[in-house]
């Protein structure tokens, strides 16, 4: 299984990490099916939870040596977090493995290259005490 602790103590976290509930208004729809839990859209849920789902972006980030795609690009070596589809998942596209679990539409992302994708939708914030808080 993806390991986030180890993404996040390659960025230079200290561990562990608290995350805290979201505060303010639902953020607007970026069109990806997988935010946080909390944002996960209903029919999304059983597909990013499931084993085929798990196995494949596991697979797929070590193939890329966990690294993000689009910074290693610009030559910069930064962890990737986010398995990105490509093609956005919906209730009709979430069903077909050609598209879902396909590795031409994948892509792993850091987080700030993700929201760029999106629309540069902010996900997360630190607060003043150093605590992640989920938009």
């Amino acid at each position: 299984m993806y390991n986030k602790n180890r993404v996040y103590a390659l960025m230079g976290a200290k561990l562990p990490i608290v995350i805290l509930p979201r505060e303010g208004p639902e953020p607007h729809d970026s069109g990806c099916a997988m935010g946080n839990d909390k944002t996960m859209k209903p029919y999304a849920e059983k597909f990013y939870k499931g084993t085929n789902w798990q196995q494949c972006r596991e697979a797929y980030a070590k193939s890329k040596g966990y690294l993000c795609e689009a910074c290693l690009k610009q030559g910069i070596f930064k962890p990737g977090e986010i398995v990105h589809h490509k093609v956005h998942l919906n209730p009709k596209t979430i069903l077909d493995p050609k598209i879902a679990l396909s590795w031409d539409n994948l892509e792993l992302l850091c987080r700030e290259c993700h929201a760029q994708k999106h629309g540069k939708t902010k996900r997360y914030k630190v607060d003043s005490l150093g605590r992640v808080v989920i938009l």
